[in-house]
């Protein structure tokens, strides 16, 4: 490889080449409208935007607008007390009950059967 580097001949340079390297150096270039006060393109900054974009909308699908909850008073605990003997009162009467509301048996004809 080296031989062949040893053998290679590069083109001859123009003679006005310098002239022209330095002017296209000391001439800056026309700078776009979007371009004017700032020292950076859009480029590096739309993926930051598109991103912060994103998070935006994951945040506000995640995270809806908070509904506003009105304090919640507290309530008074109310104890109550079982008292034995109503209790056994009322399974009386629910007995009672049962009993007139079961149909009566029919009569028994001692006629009909001889």
């Amino acid at each position: 490889m080296w031989g062949a580097l040893d053998e290679w001949a590069a083109p001859a340079v123009a003679d006005s080449f310098d002239a022209r390297l330095m002017a296209r150096i000391a001439t800056p270039e026309p700078r776009r409208w979007w371009q004017l006060g700032w020292d950076f393109g859009w480029r590096p900054a739309l993926p930051v935007g598109a991103a912060c974009l994103a998070l935006l909308g994951v945040f506000l699908l995640h995270n809806p607008w908070p509904q506003v909850v009105p304090p919640v008073k507290p309530v008074a605990q109310v104890q109550q007390t079982v008292d034995v003997d109503q209790v056994e009162s009322t399974l009386d009467d629910l007995d009672m009950l049962n009993q007139l509301d079961a149909p009566a048996s029919p009569p028994h004809d001692s006629s009909a059967g001889s």
